[in-house]
């Protein structure tokens, strides 16, 4: 039985009130449903229990399940991504949108000041753009499946590389887990490579030392050669 803090693969379905699909991790019911993105890799995905790095409702709804096993949940808003806020509404100059050669429409998706928020409006020289999470305020319904426990230090720690978006493996030996990583010298991998640490030190009992092998591609010079002088 699934326990809170317990390292667990789960596959889903995600549906709207009505039926649509938002999110699955199964390929074949992504096409289905015209949602796959070819970017995404569908597989099942990581949840630490009661850690609320996915939303409550769905962690609440495995607590207590058995490997294996499947059912069907409903979660409100308030477990989910919460009731709309009209606070995060926010008006933006078009003139904002002009000078990063942009031009704003409906839908759009767009990143302002580190958030990411939705077009809803263009008109009169302003752009209204909604910073609250596209399914805030909606009742979503999950189809999960528990796909595997990790119980094991390193598969957890493989895991969660996987998670943070690291390439490299991970090995074990007593209290000493050791990273091997593609690096490279971007603040990106630098802030994925910091993810990990804190959800090792967060969530790994038994590890008191995390070593790093990181692998750092040179990019080779190319060869140039002088043409001759002319005598």
């Amino acid at each position: 039985m699934v326990n809170k803090g317990d390292f667990v693969k789960i596959e889903y379905t995600g549906f709207l009130d009505d039926g649509t699909v938002f999110d699955t991790t199964y390929e074949a019911e992504a096409k289905k449903a015209n949602v796959h993105n070819p970017k995404i890799k569908y597989a099942p995905v990581l949840m630490i229990v009661g850690s609320r790095r996915m939303i409550a409702g769905l962690e609440d709804a495995v607590e207590g399940m058995e490997i294996g096993a499947e059912k069907e949940v409903t979660i409100k808003p308030d477990e989910g991504f919460g009731q709309r806020n009209p606070e995060l509404i926010s008006i933006v100059p078009l003139s904002h949108f002009e000078r990063e050669k942009i031009a704003p429409a409906p839908g759009m998706a767009v990143n302002i000041d580190d958030r990411d928020g939705i077009v809803r409006s263009v008109g009169g020289g302003r752009v209204i753009v909604d910073f609250n999470h596209p399914l805030a305020g909606q009742t979503l319904k999950y189809k999960v499946k528990v796909a595997s426990l990790l119980d094991k230090v390193v598969d957890k720690a493989k895991a969660l590389l996987d998670d943070v978006g690291v390439s490299g493996d991970a090995s074990s030996e007593g209290d000493i887990l050791t990273f091997t990583t593609k690096a490279d010298p971007s603040m990106e991998y630098t802030s994925r490579k910091y993810m990990l640490l804190m959800a090792i030190k967060d969530f790994v009992s038994g590890v008191n030392t995390v070593k790093f092998n990181e692998e750092y591609k040179i990019a080779e010079k190319k060869a140039t050669t002088k043409a001759p002088e002319k005598k």
